[in-house]
């Protein structure tokens, strides 16, 4: 039963990976070769993509057993801890631009609300980095979240809009 949950478990993790990837694609996210789909409709080079990761997972797990969910488990908190630093910082910046906020929803306790949380998510993340159990987790998380944002920056060229003229 358990092995049969784990194929299912890993199943579904295939399946929705390499969807996400060929969502990704179709929005200019992701490389333009994960857009293919088979004769069949499957987006054969995300599943090949999202299996090589998993294979990688399995070959840490032939060298460090012992660690493998610790290091995975907290590259995954590290990474969600992140978006929502990120998220937070958006909306920070968003406000401070458009000071009267969206007229549907109102950030309860803005704009304190956003910097306890931001604070709070930083401590999390301090914590994290001089922890013993999840150090490597998190200079794993930040050398590839510097590694993407080095390549985005040098890739696409972000755009800048400043007084509605679009600048590159």
């Amino acid at each position: 039963m358990v092995l049969t949950a784990a194929l299912s478990a890993t199943n579904s993790c295939l399946f929705s990976t390499s969807r996400t990837l060929h969502a990704l694609s179709h929005g200019g996210n992701a490389p333009k070769r994960f857009m293919m789909l088979s004769k069949s409709g499957v987006p054969n080079d995300s599943l090949n993509f999202s299996t090589l990761v998993l294979f990688i997972i399995v070959i840490l797990n032939y060298f460090m057993p012992a660690s493998v969910f610790t290091l995975i488990s907290g590259v995954s908190t590290i990474n969600f801890v992140l978006v929502w630093v990120i998220l937070l910082w958006c909306h920070i910046k968003y406000r401070q631009t458009n000071p009267a906020g969206a007229k549907t929803f109102r950030m309860p306790g803005y704009p304190v609300t956003d910097w306890v949380s931001l604070i709070f998510f930083c401590a999390v993340l301090v914590f994290l980095l001089f922890n013993a159990s999840t150090r490597v987790s998190m200079i794993i998380s930040l050398v590839v979240f510097a590694v993407m944002l080095v390549v985005y920056q040098v890739v696409y060229r972000p755009v800048s809009v400043e007084n509605g003229n679009v600048q590159k």
